[in-house]
């Protein structure tokens, strides 16, 4: 019985070590005001980021599968959602928005909204 137990473990190991290879995204995230930051208009929209202020401008893509979330909320928001929660905070310096995004294929994982109220 010890030697299946060791068995199964052995091999959760390794299915655990294979299955971390897999999942090899390297992610960026950029922070914004919300001055800066322009606000999808839809699941297709591209956005413009700088790393720092003399940065290049990068172009990313949001898509379906774009997680959308306001800080202190653990509710994942559909982008019309997104868009209505993030209207007080356009041009707002205080808020910031945080944008994630794979750097190989250039595409958004994720926007949270941390708003400054």
């Amino acid at each position: 019985m010890n030697k299946v137990k060791a068995l199964i473990t052995i091999m959760a190991l390794a299915l655990s070590g294979a299955a971390t290879a897999a999942l090899d995204l390297q992610v960026e995230v950029v922070e914004m005001s919300g001055a800066e930051f322009s606000v999808p208009a839809n699941e297709a929209s591209r956005i413009k980021l700088a790393g720092c202020a003399t940065c290049a401008l990068n172009s990313v893509r949001v898509t379906t599968s774009t997680i959308y979330r306001v800080a202190g909320e653990n509710q994942v928001l559909s982008l019309a959602e997104f868009r209505k929660a993030a209207k007080g905070a356009r041009g707002d310096e205080l808020a910031l928005f945080y944008v994630a995004y794979d750097v190989a294929t250039g595409r958004v994982t994720e926007i949270a909204l941390q708003d400054s109220e």
